[in-house]
């Protein structure tokens, strides 16, 4: 990704919604999703975070390529 690129990662169901399905299926290719601050410390080494959502309803991540 370019210098000042922007990555949105975004899913209409919460972390325990995903894990949940996952947990089921695909074995050894499904792993349960990183913590919040997991999730923020990989992604924070190369973009600048500007916006982070984690709730009952979604999980959010806008950020800009450092």
């Amino acid at each position: 990704m370019v210098d000042n690129g922007s990555i949105c990662i975004a899913h209409g169901a919460s972390r325990e919604v995903i894990d949940g399905c996952h947990a089921d299926g695909a074995c050894h290719v499904s792993r349960g999703l990183p913590s919040d601050q997991e999730f923020l410390e990989l992604l924070e080494k190369e973009f600048v975070i500007k916006t982070f959502i984690s709730d009952e309803r979604m999980i959010e991540l806008i950020g800009i390529k450092k």
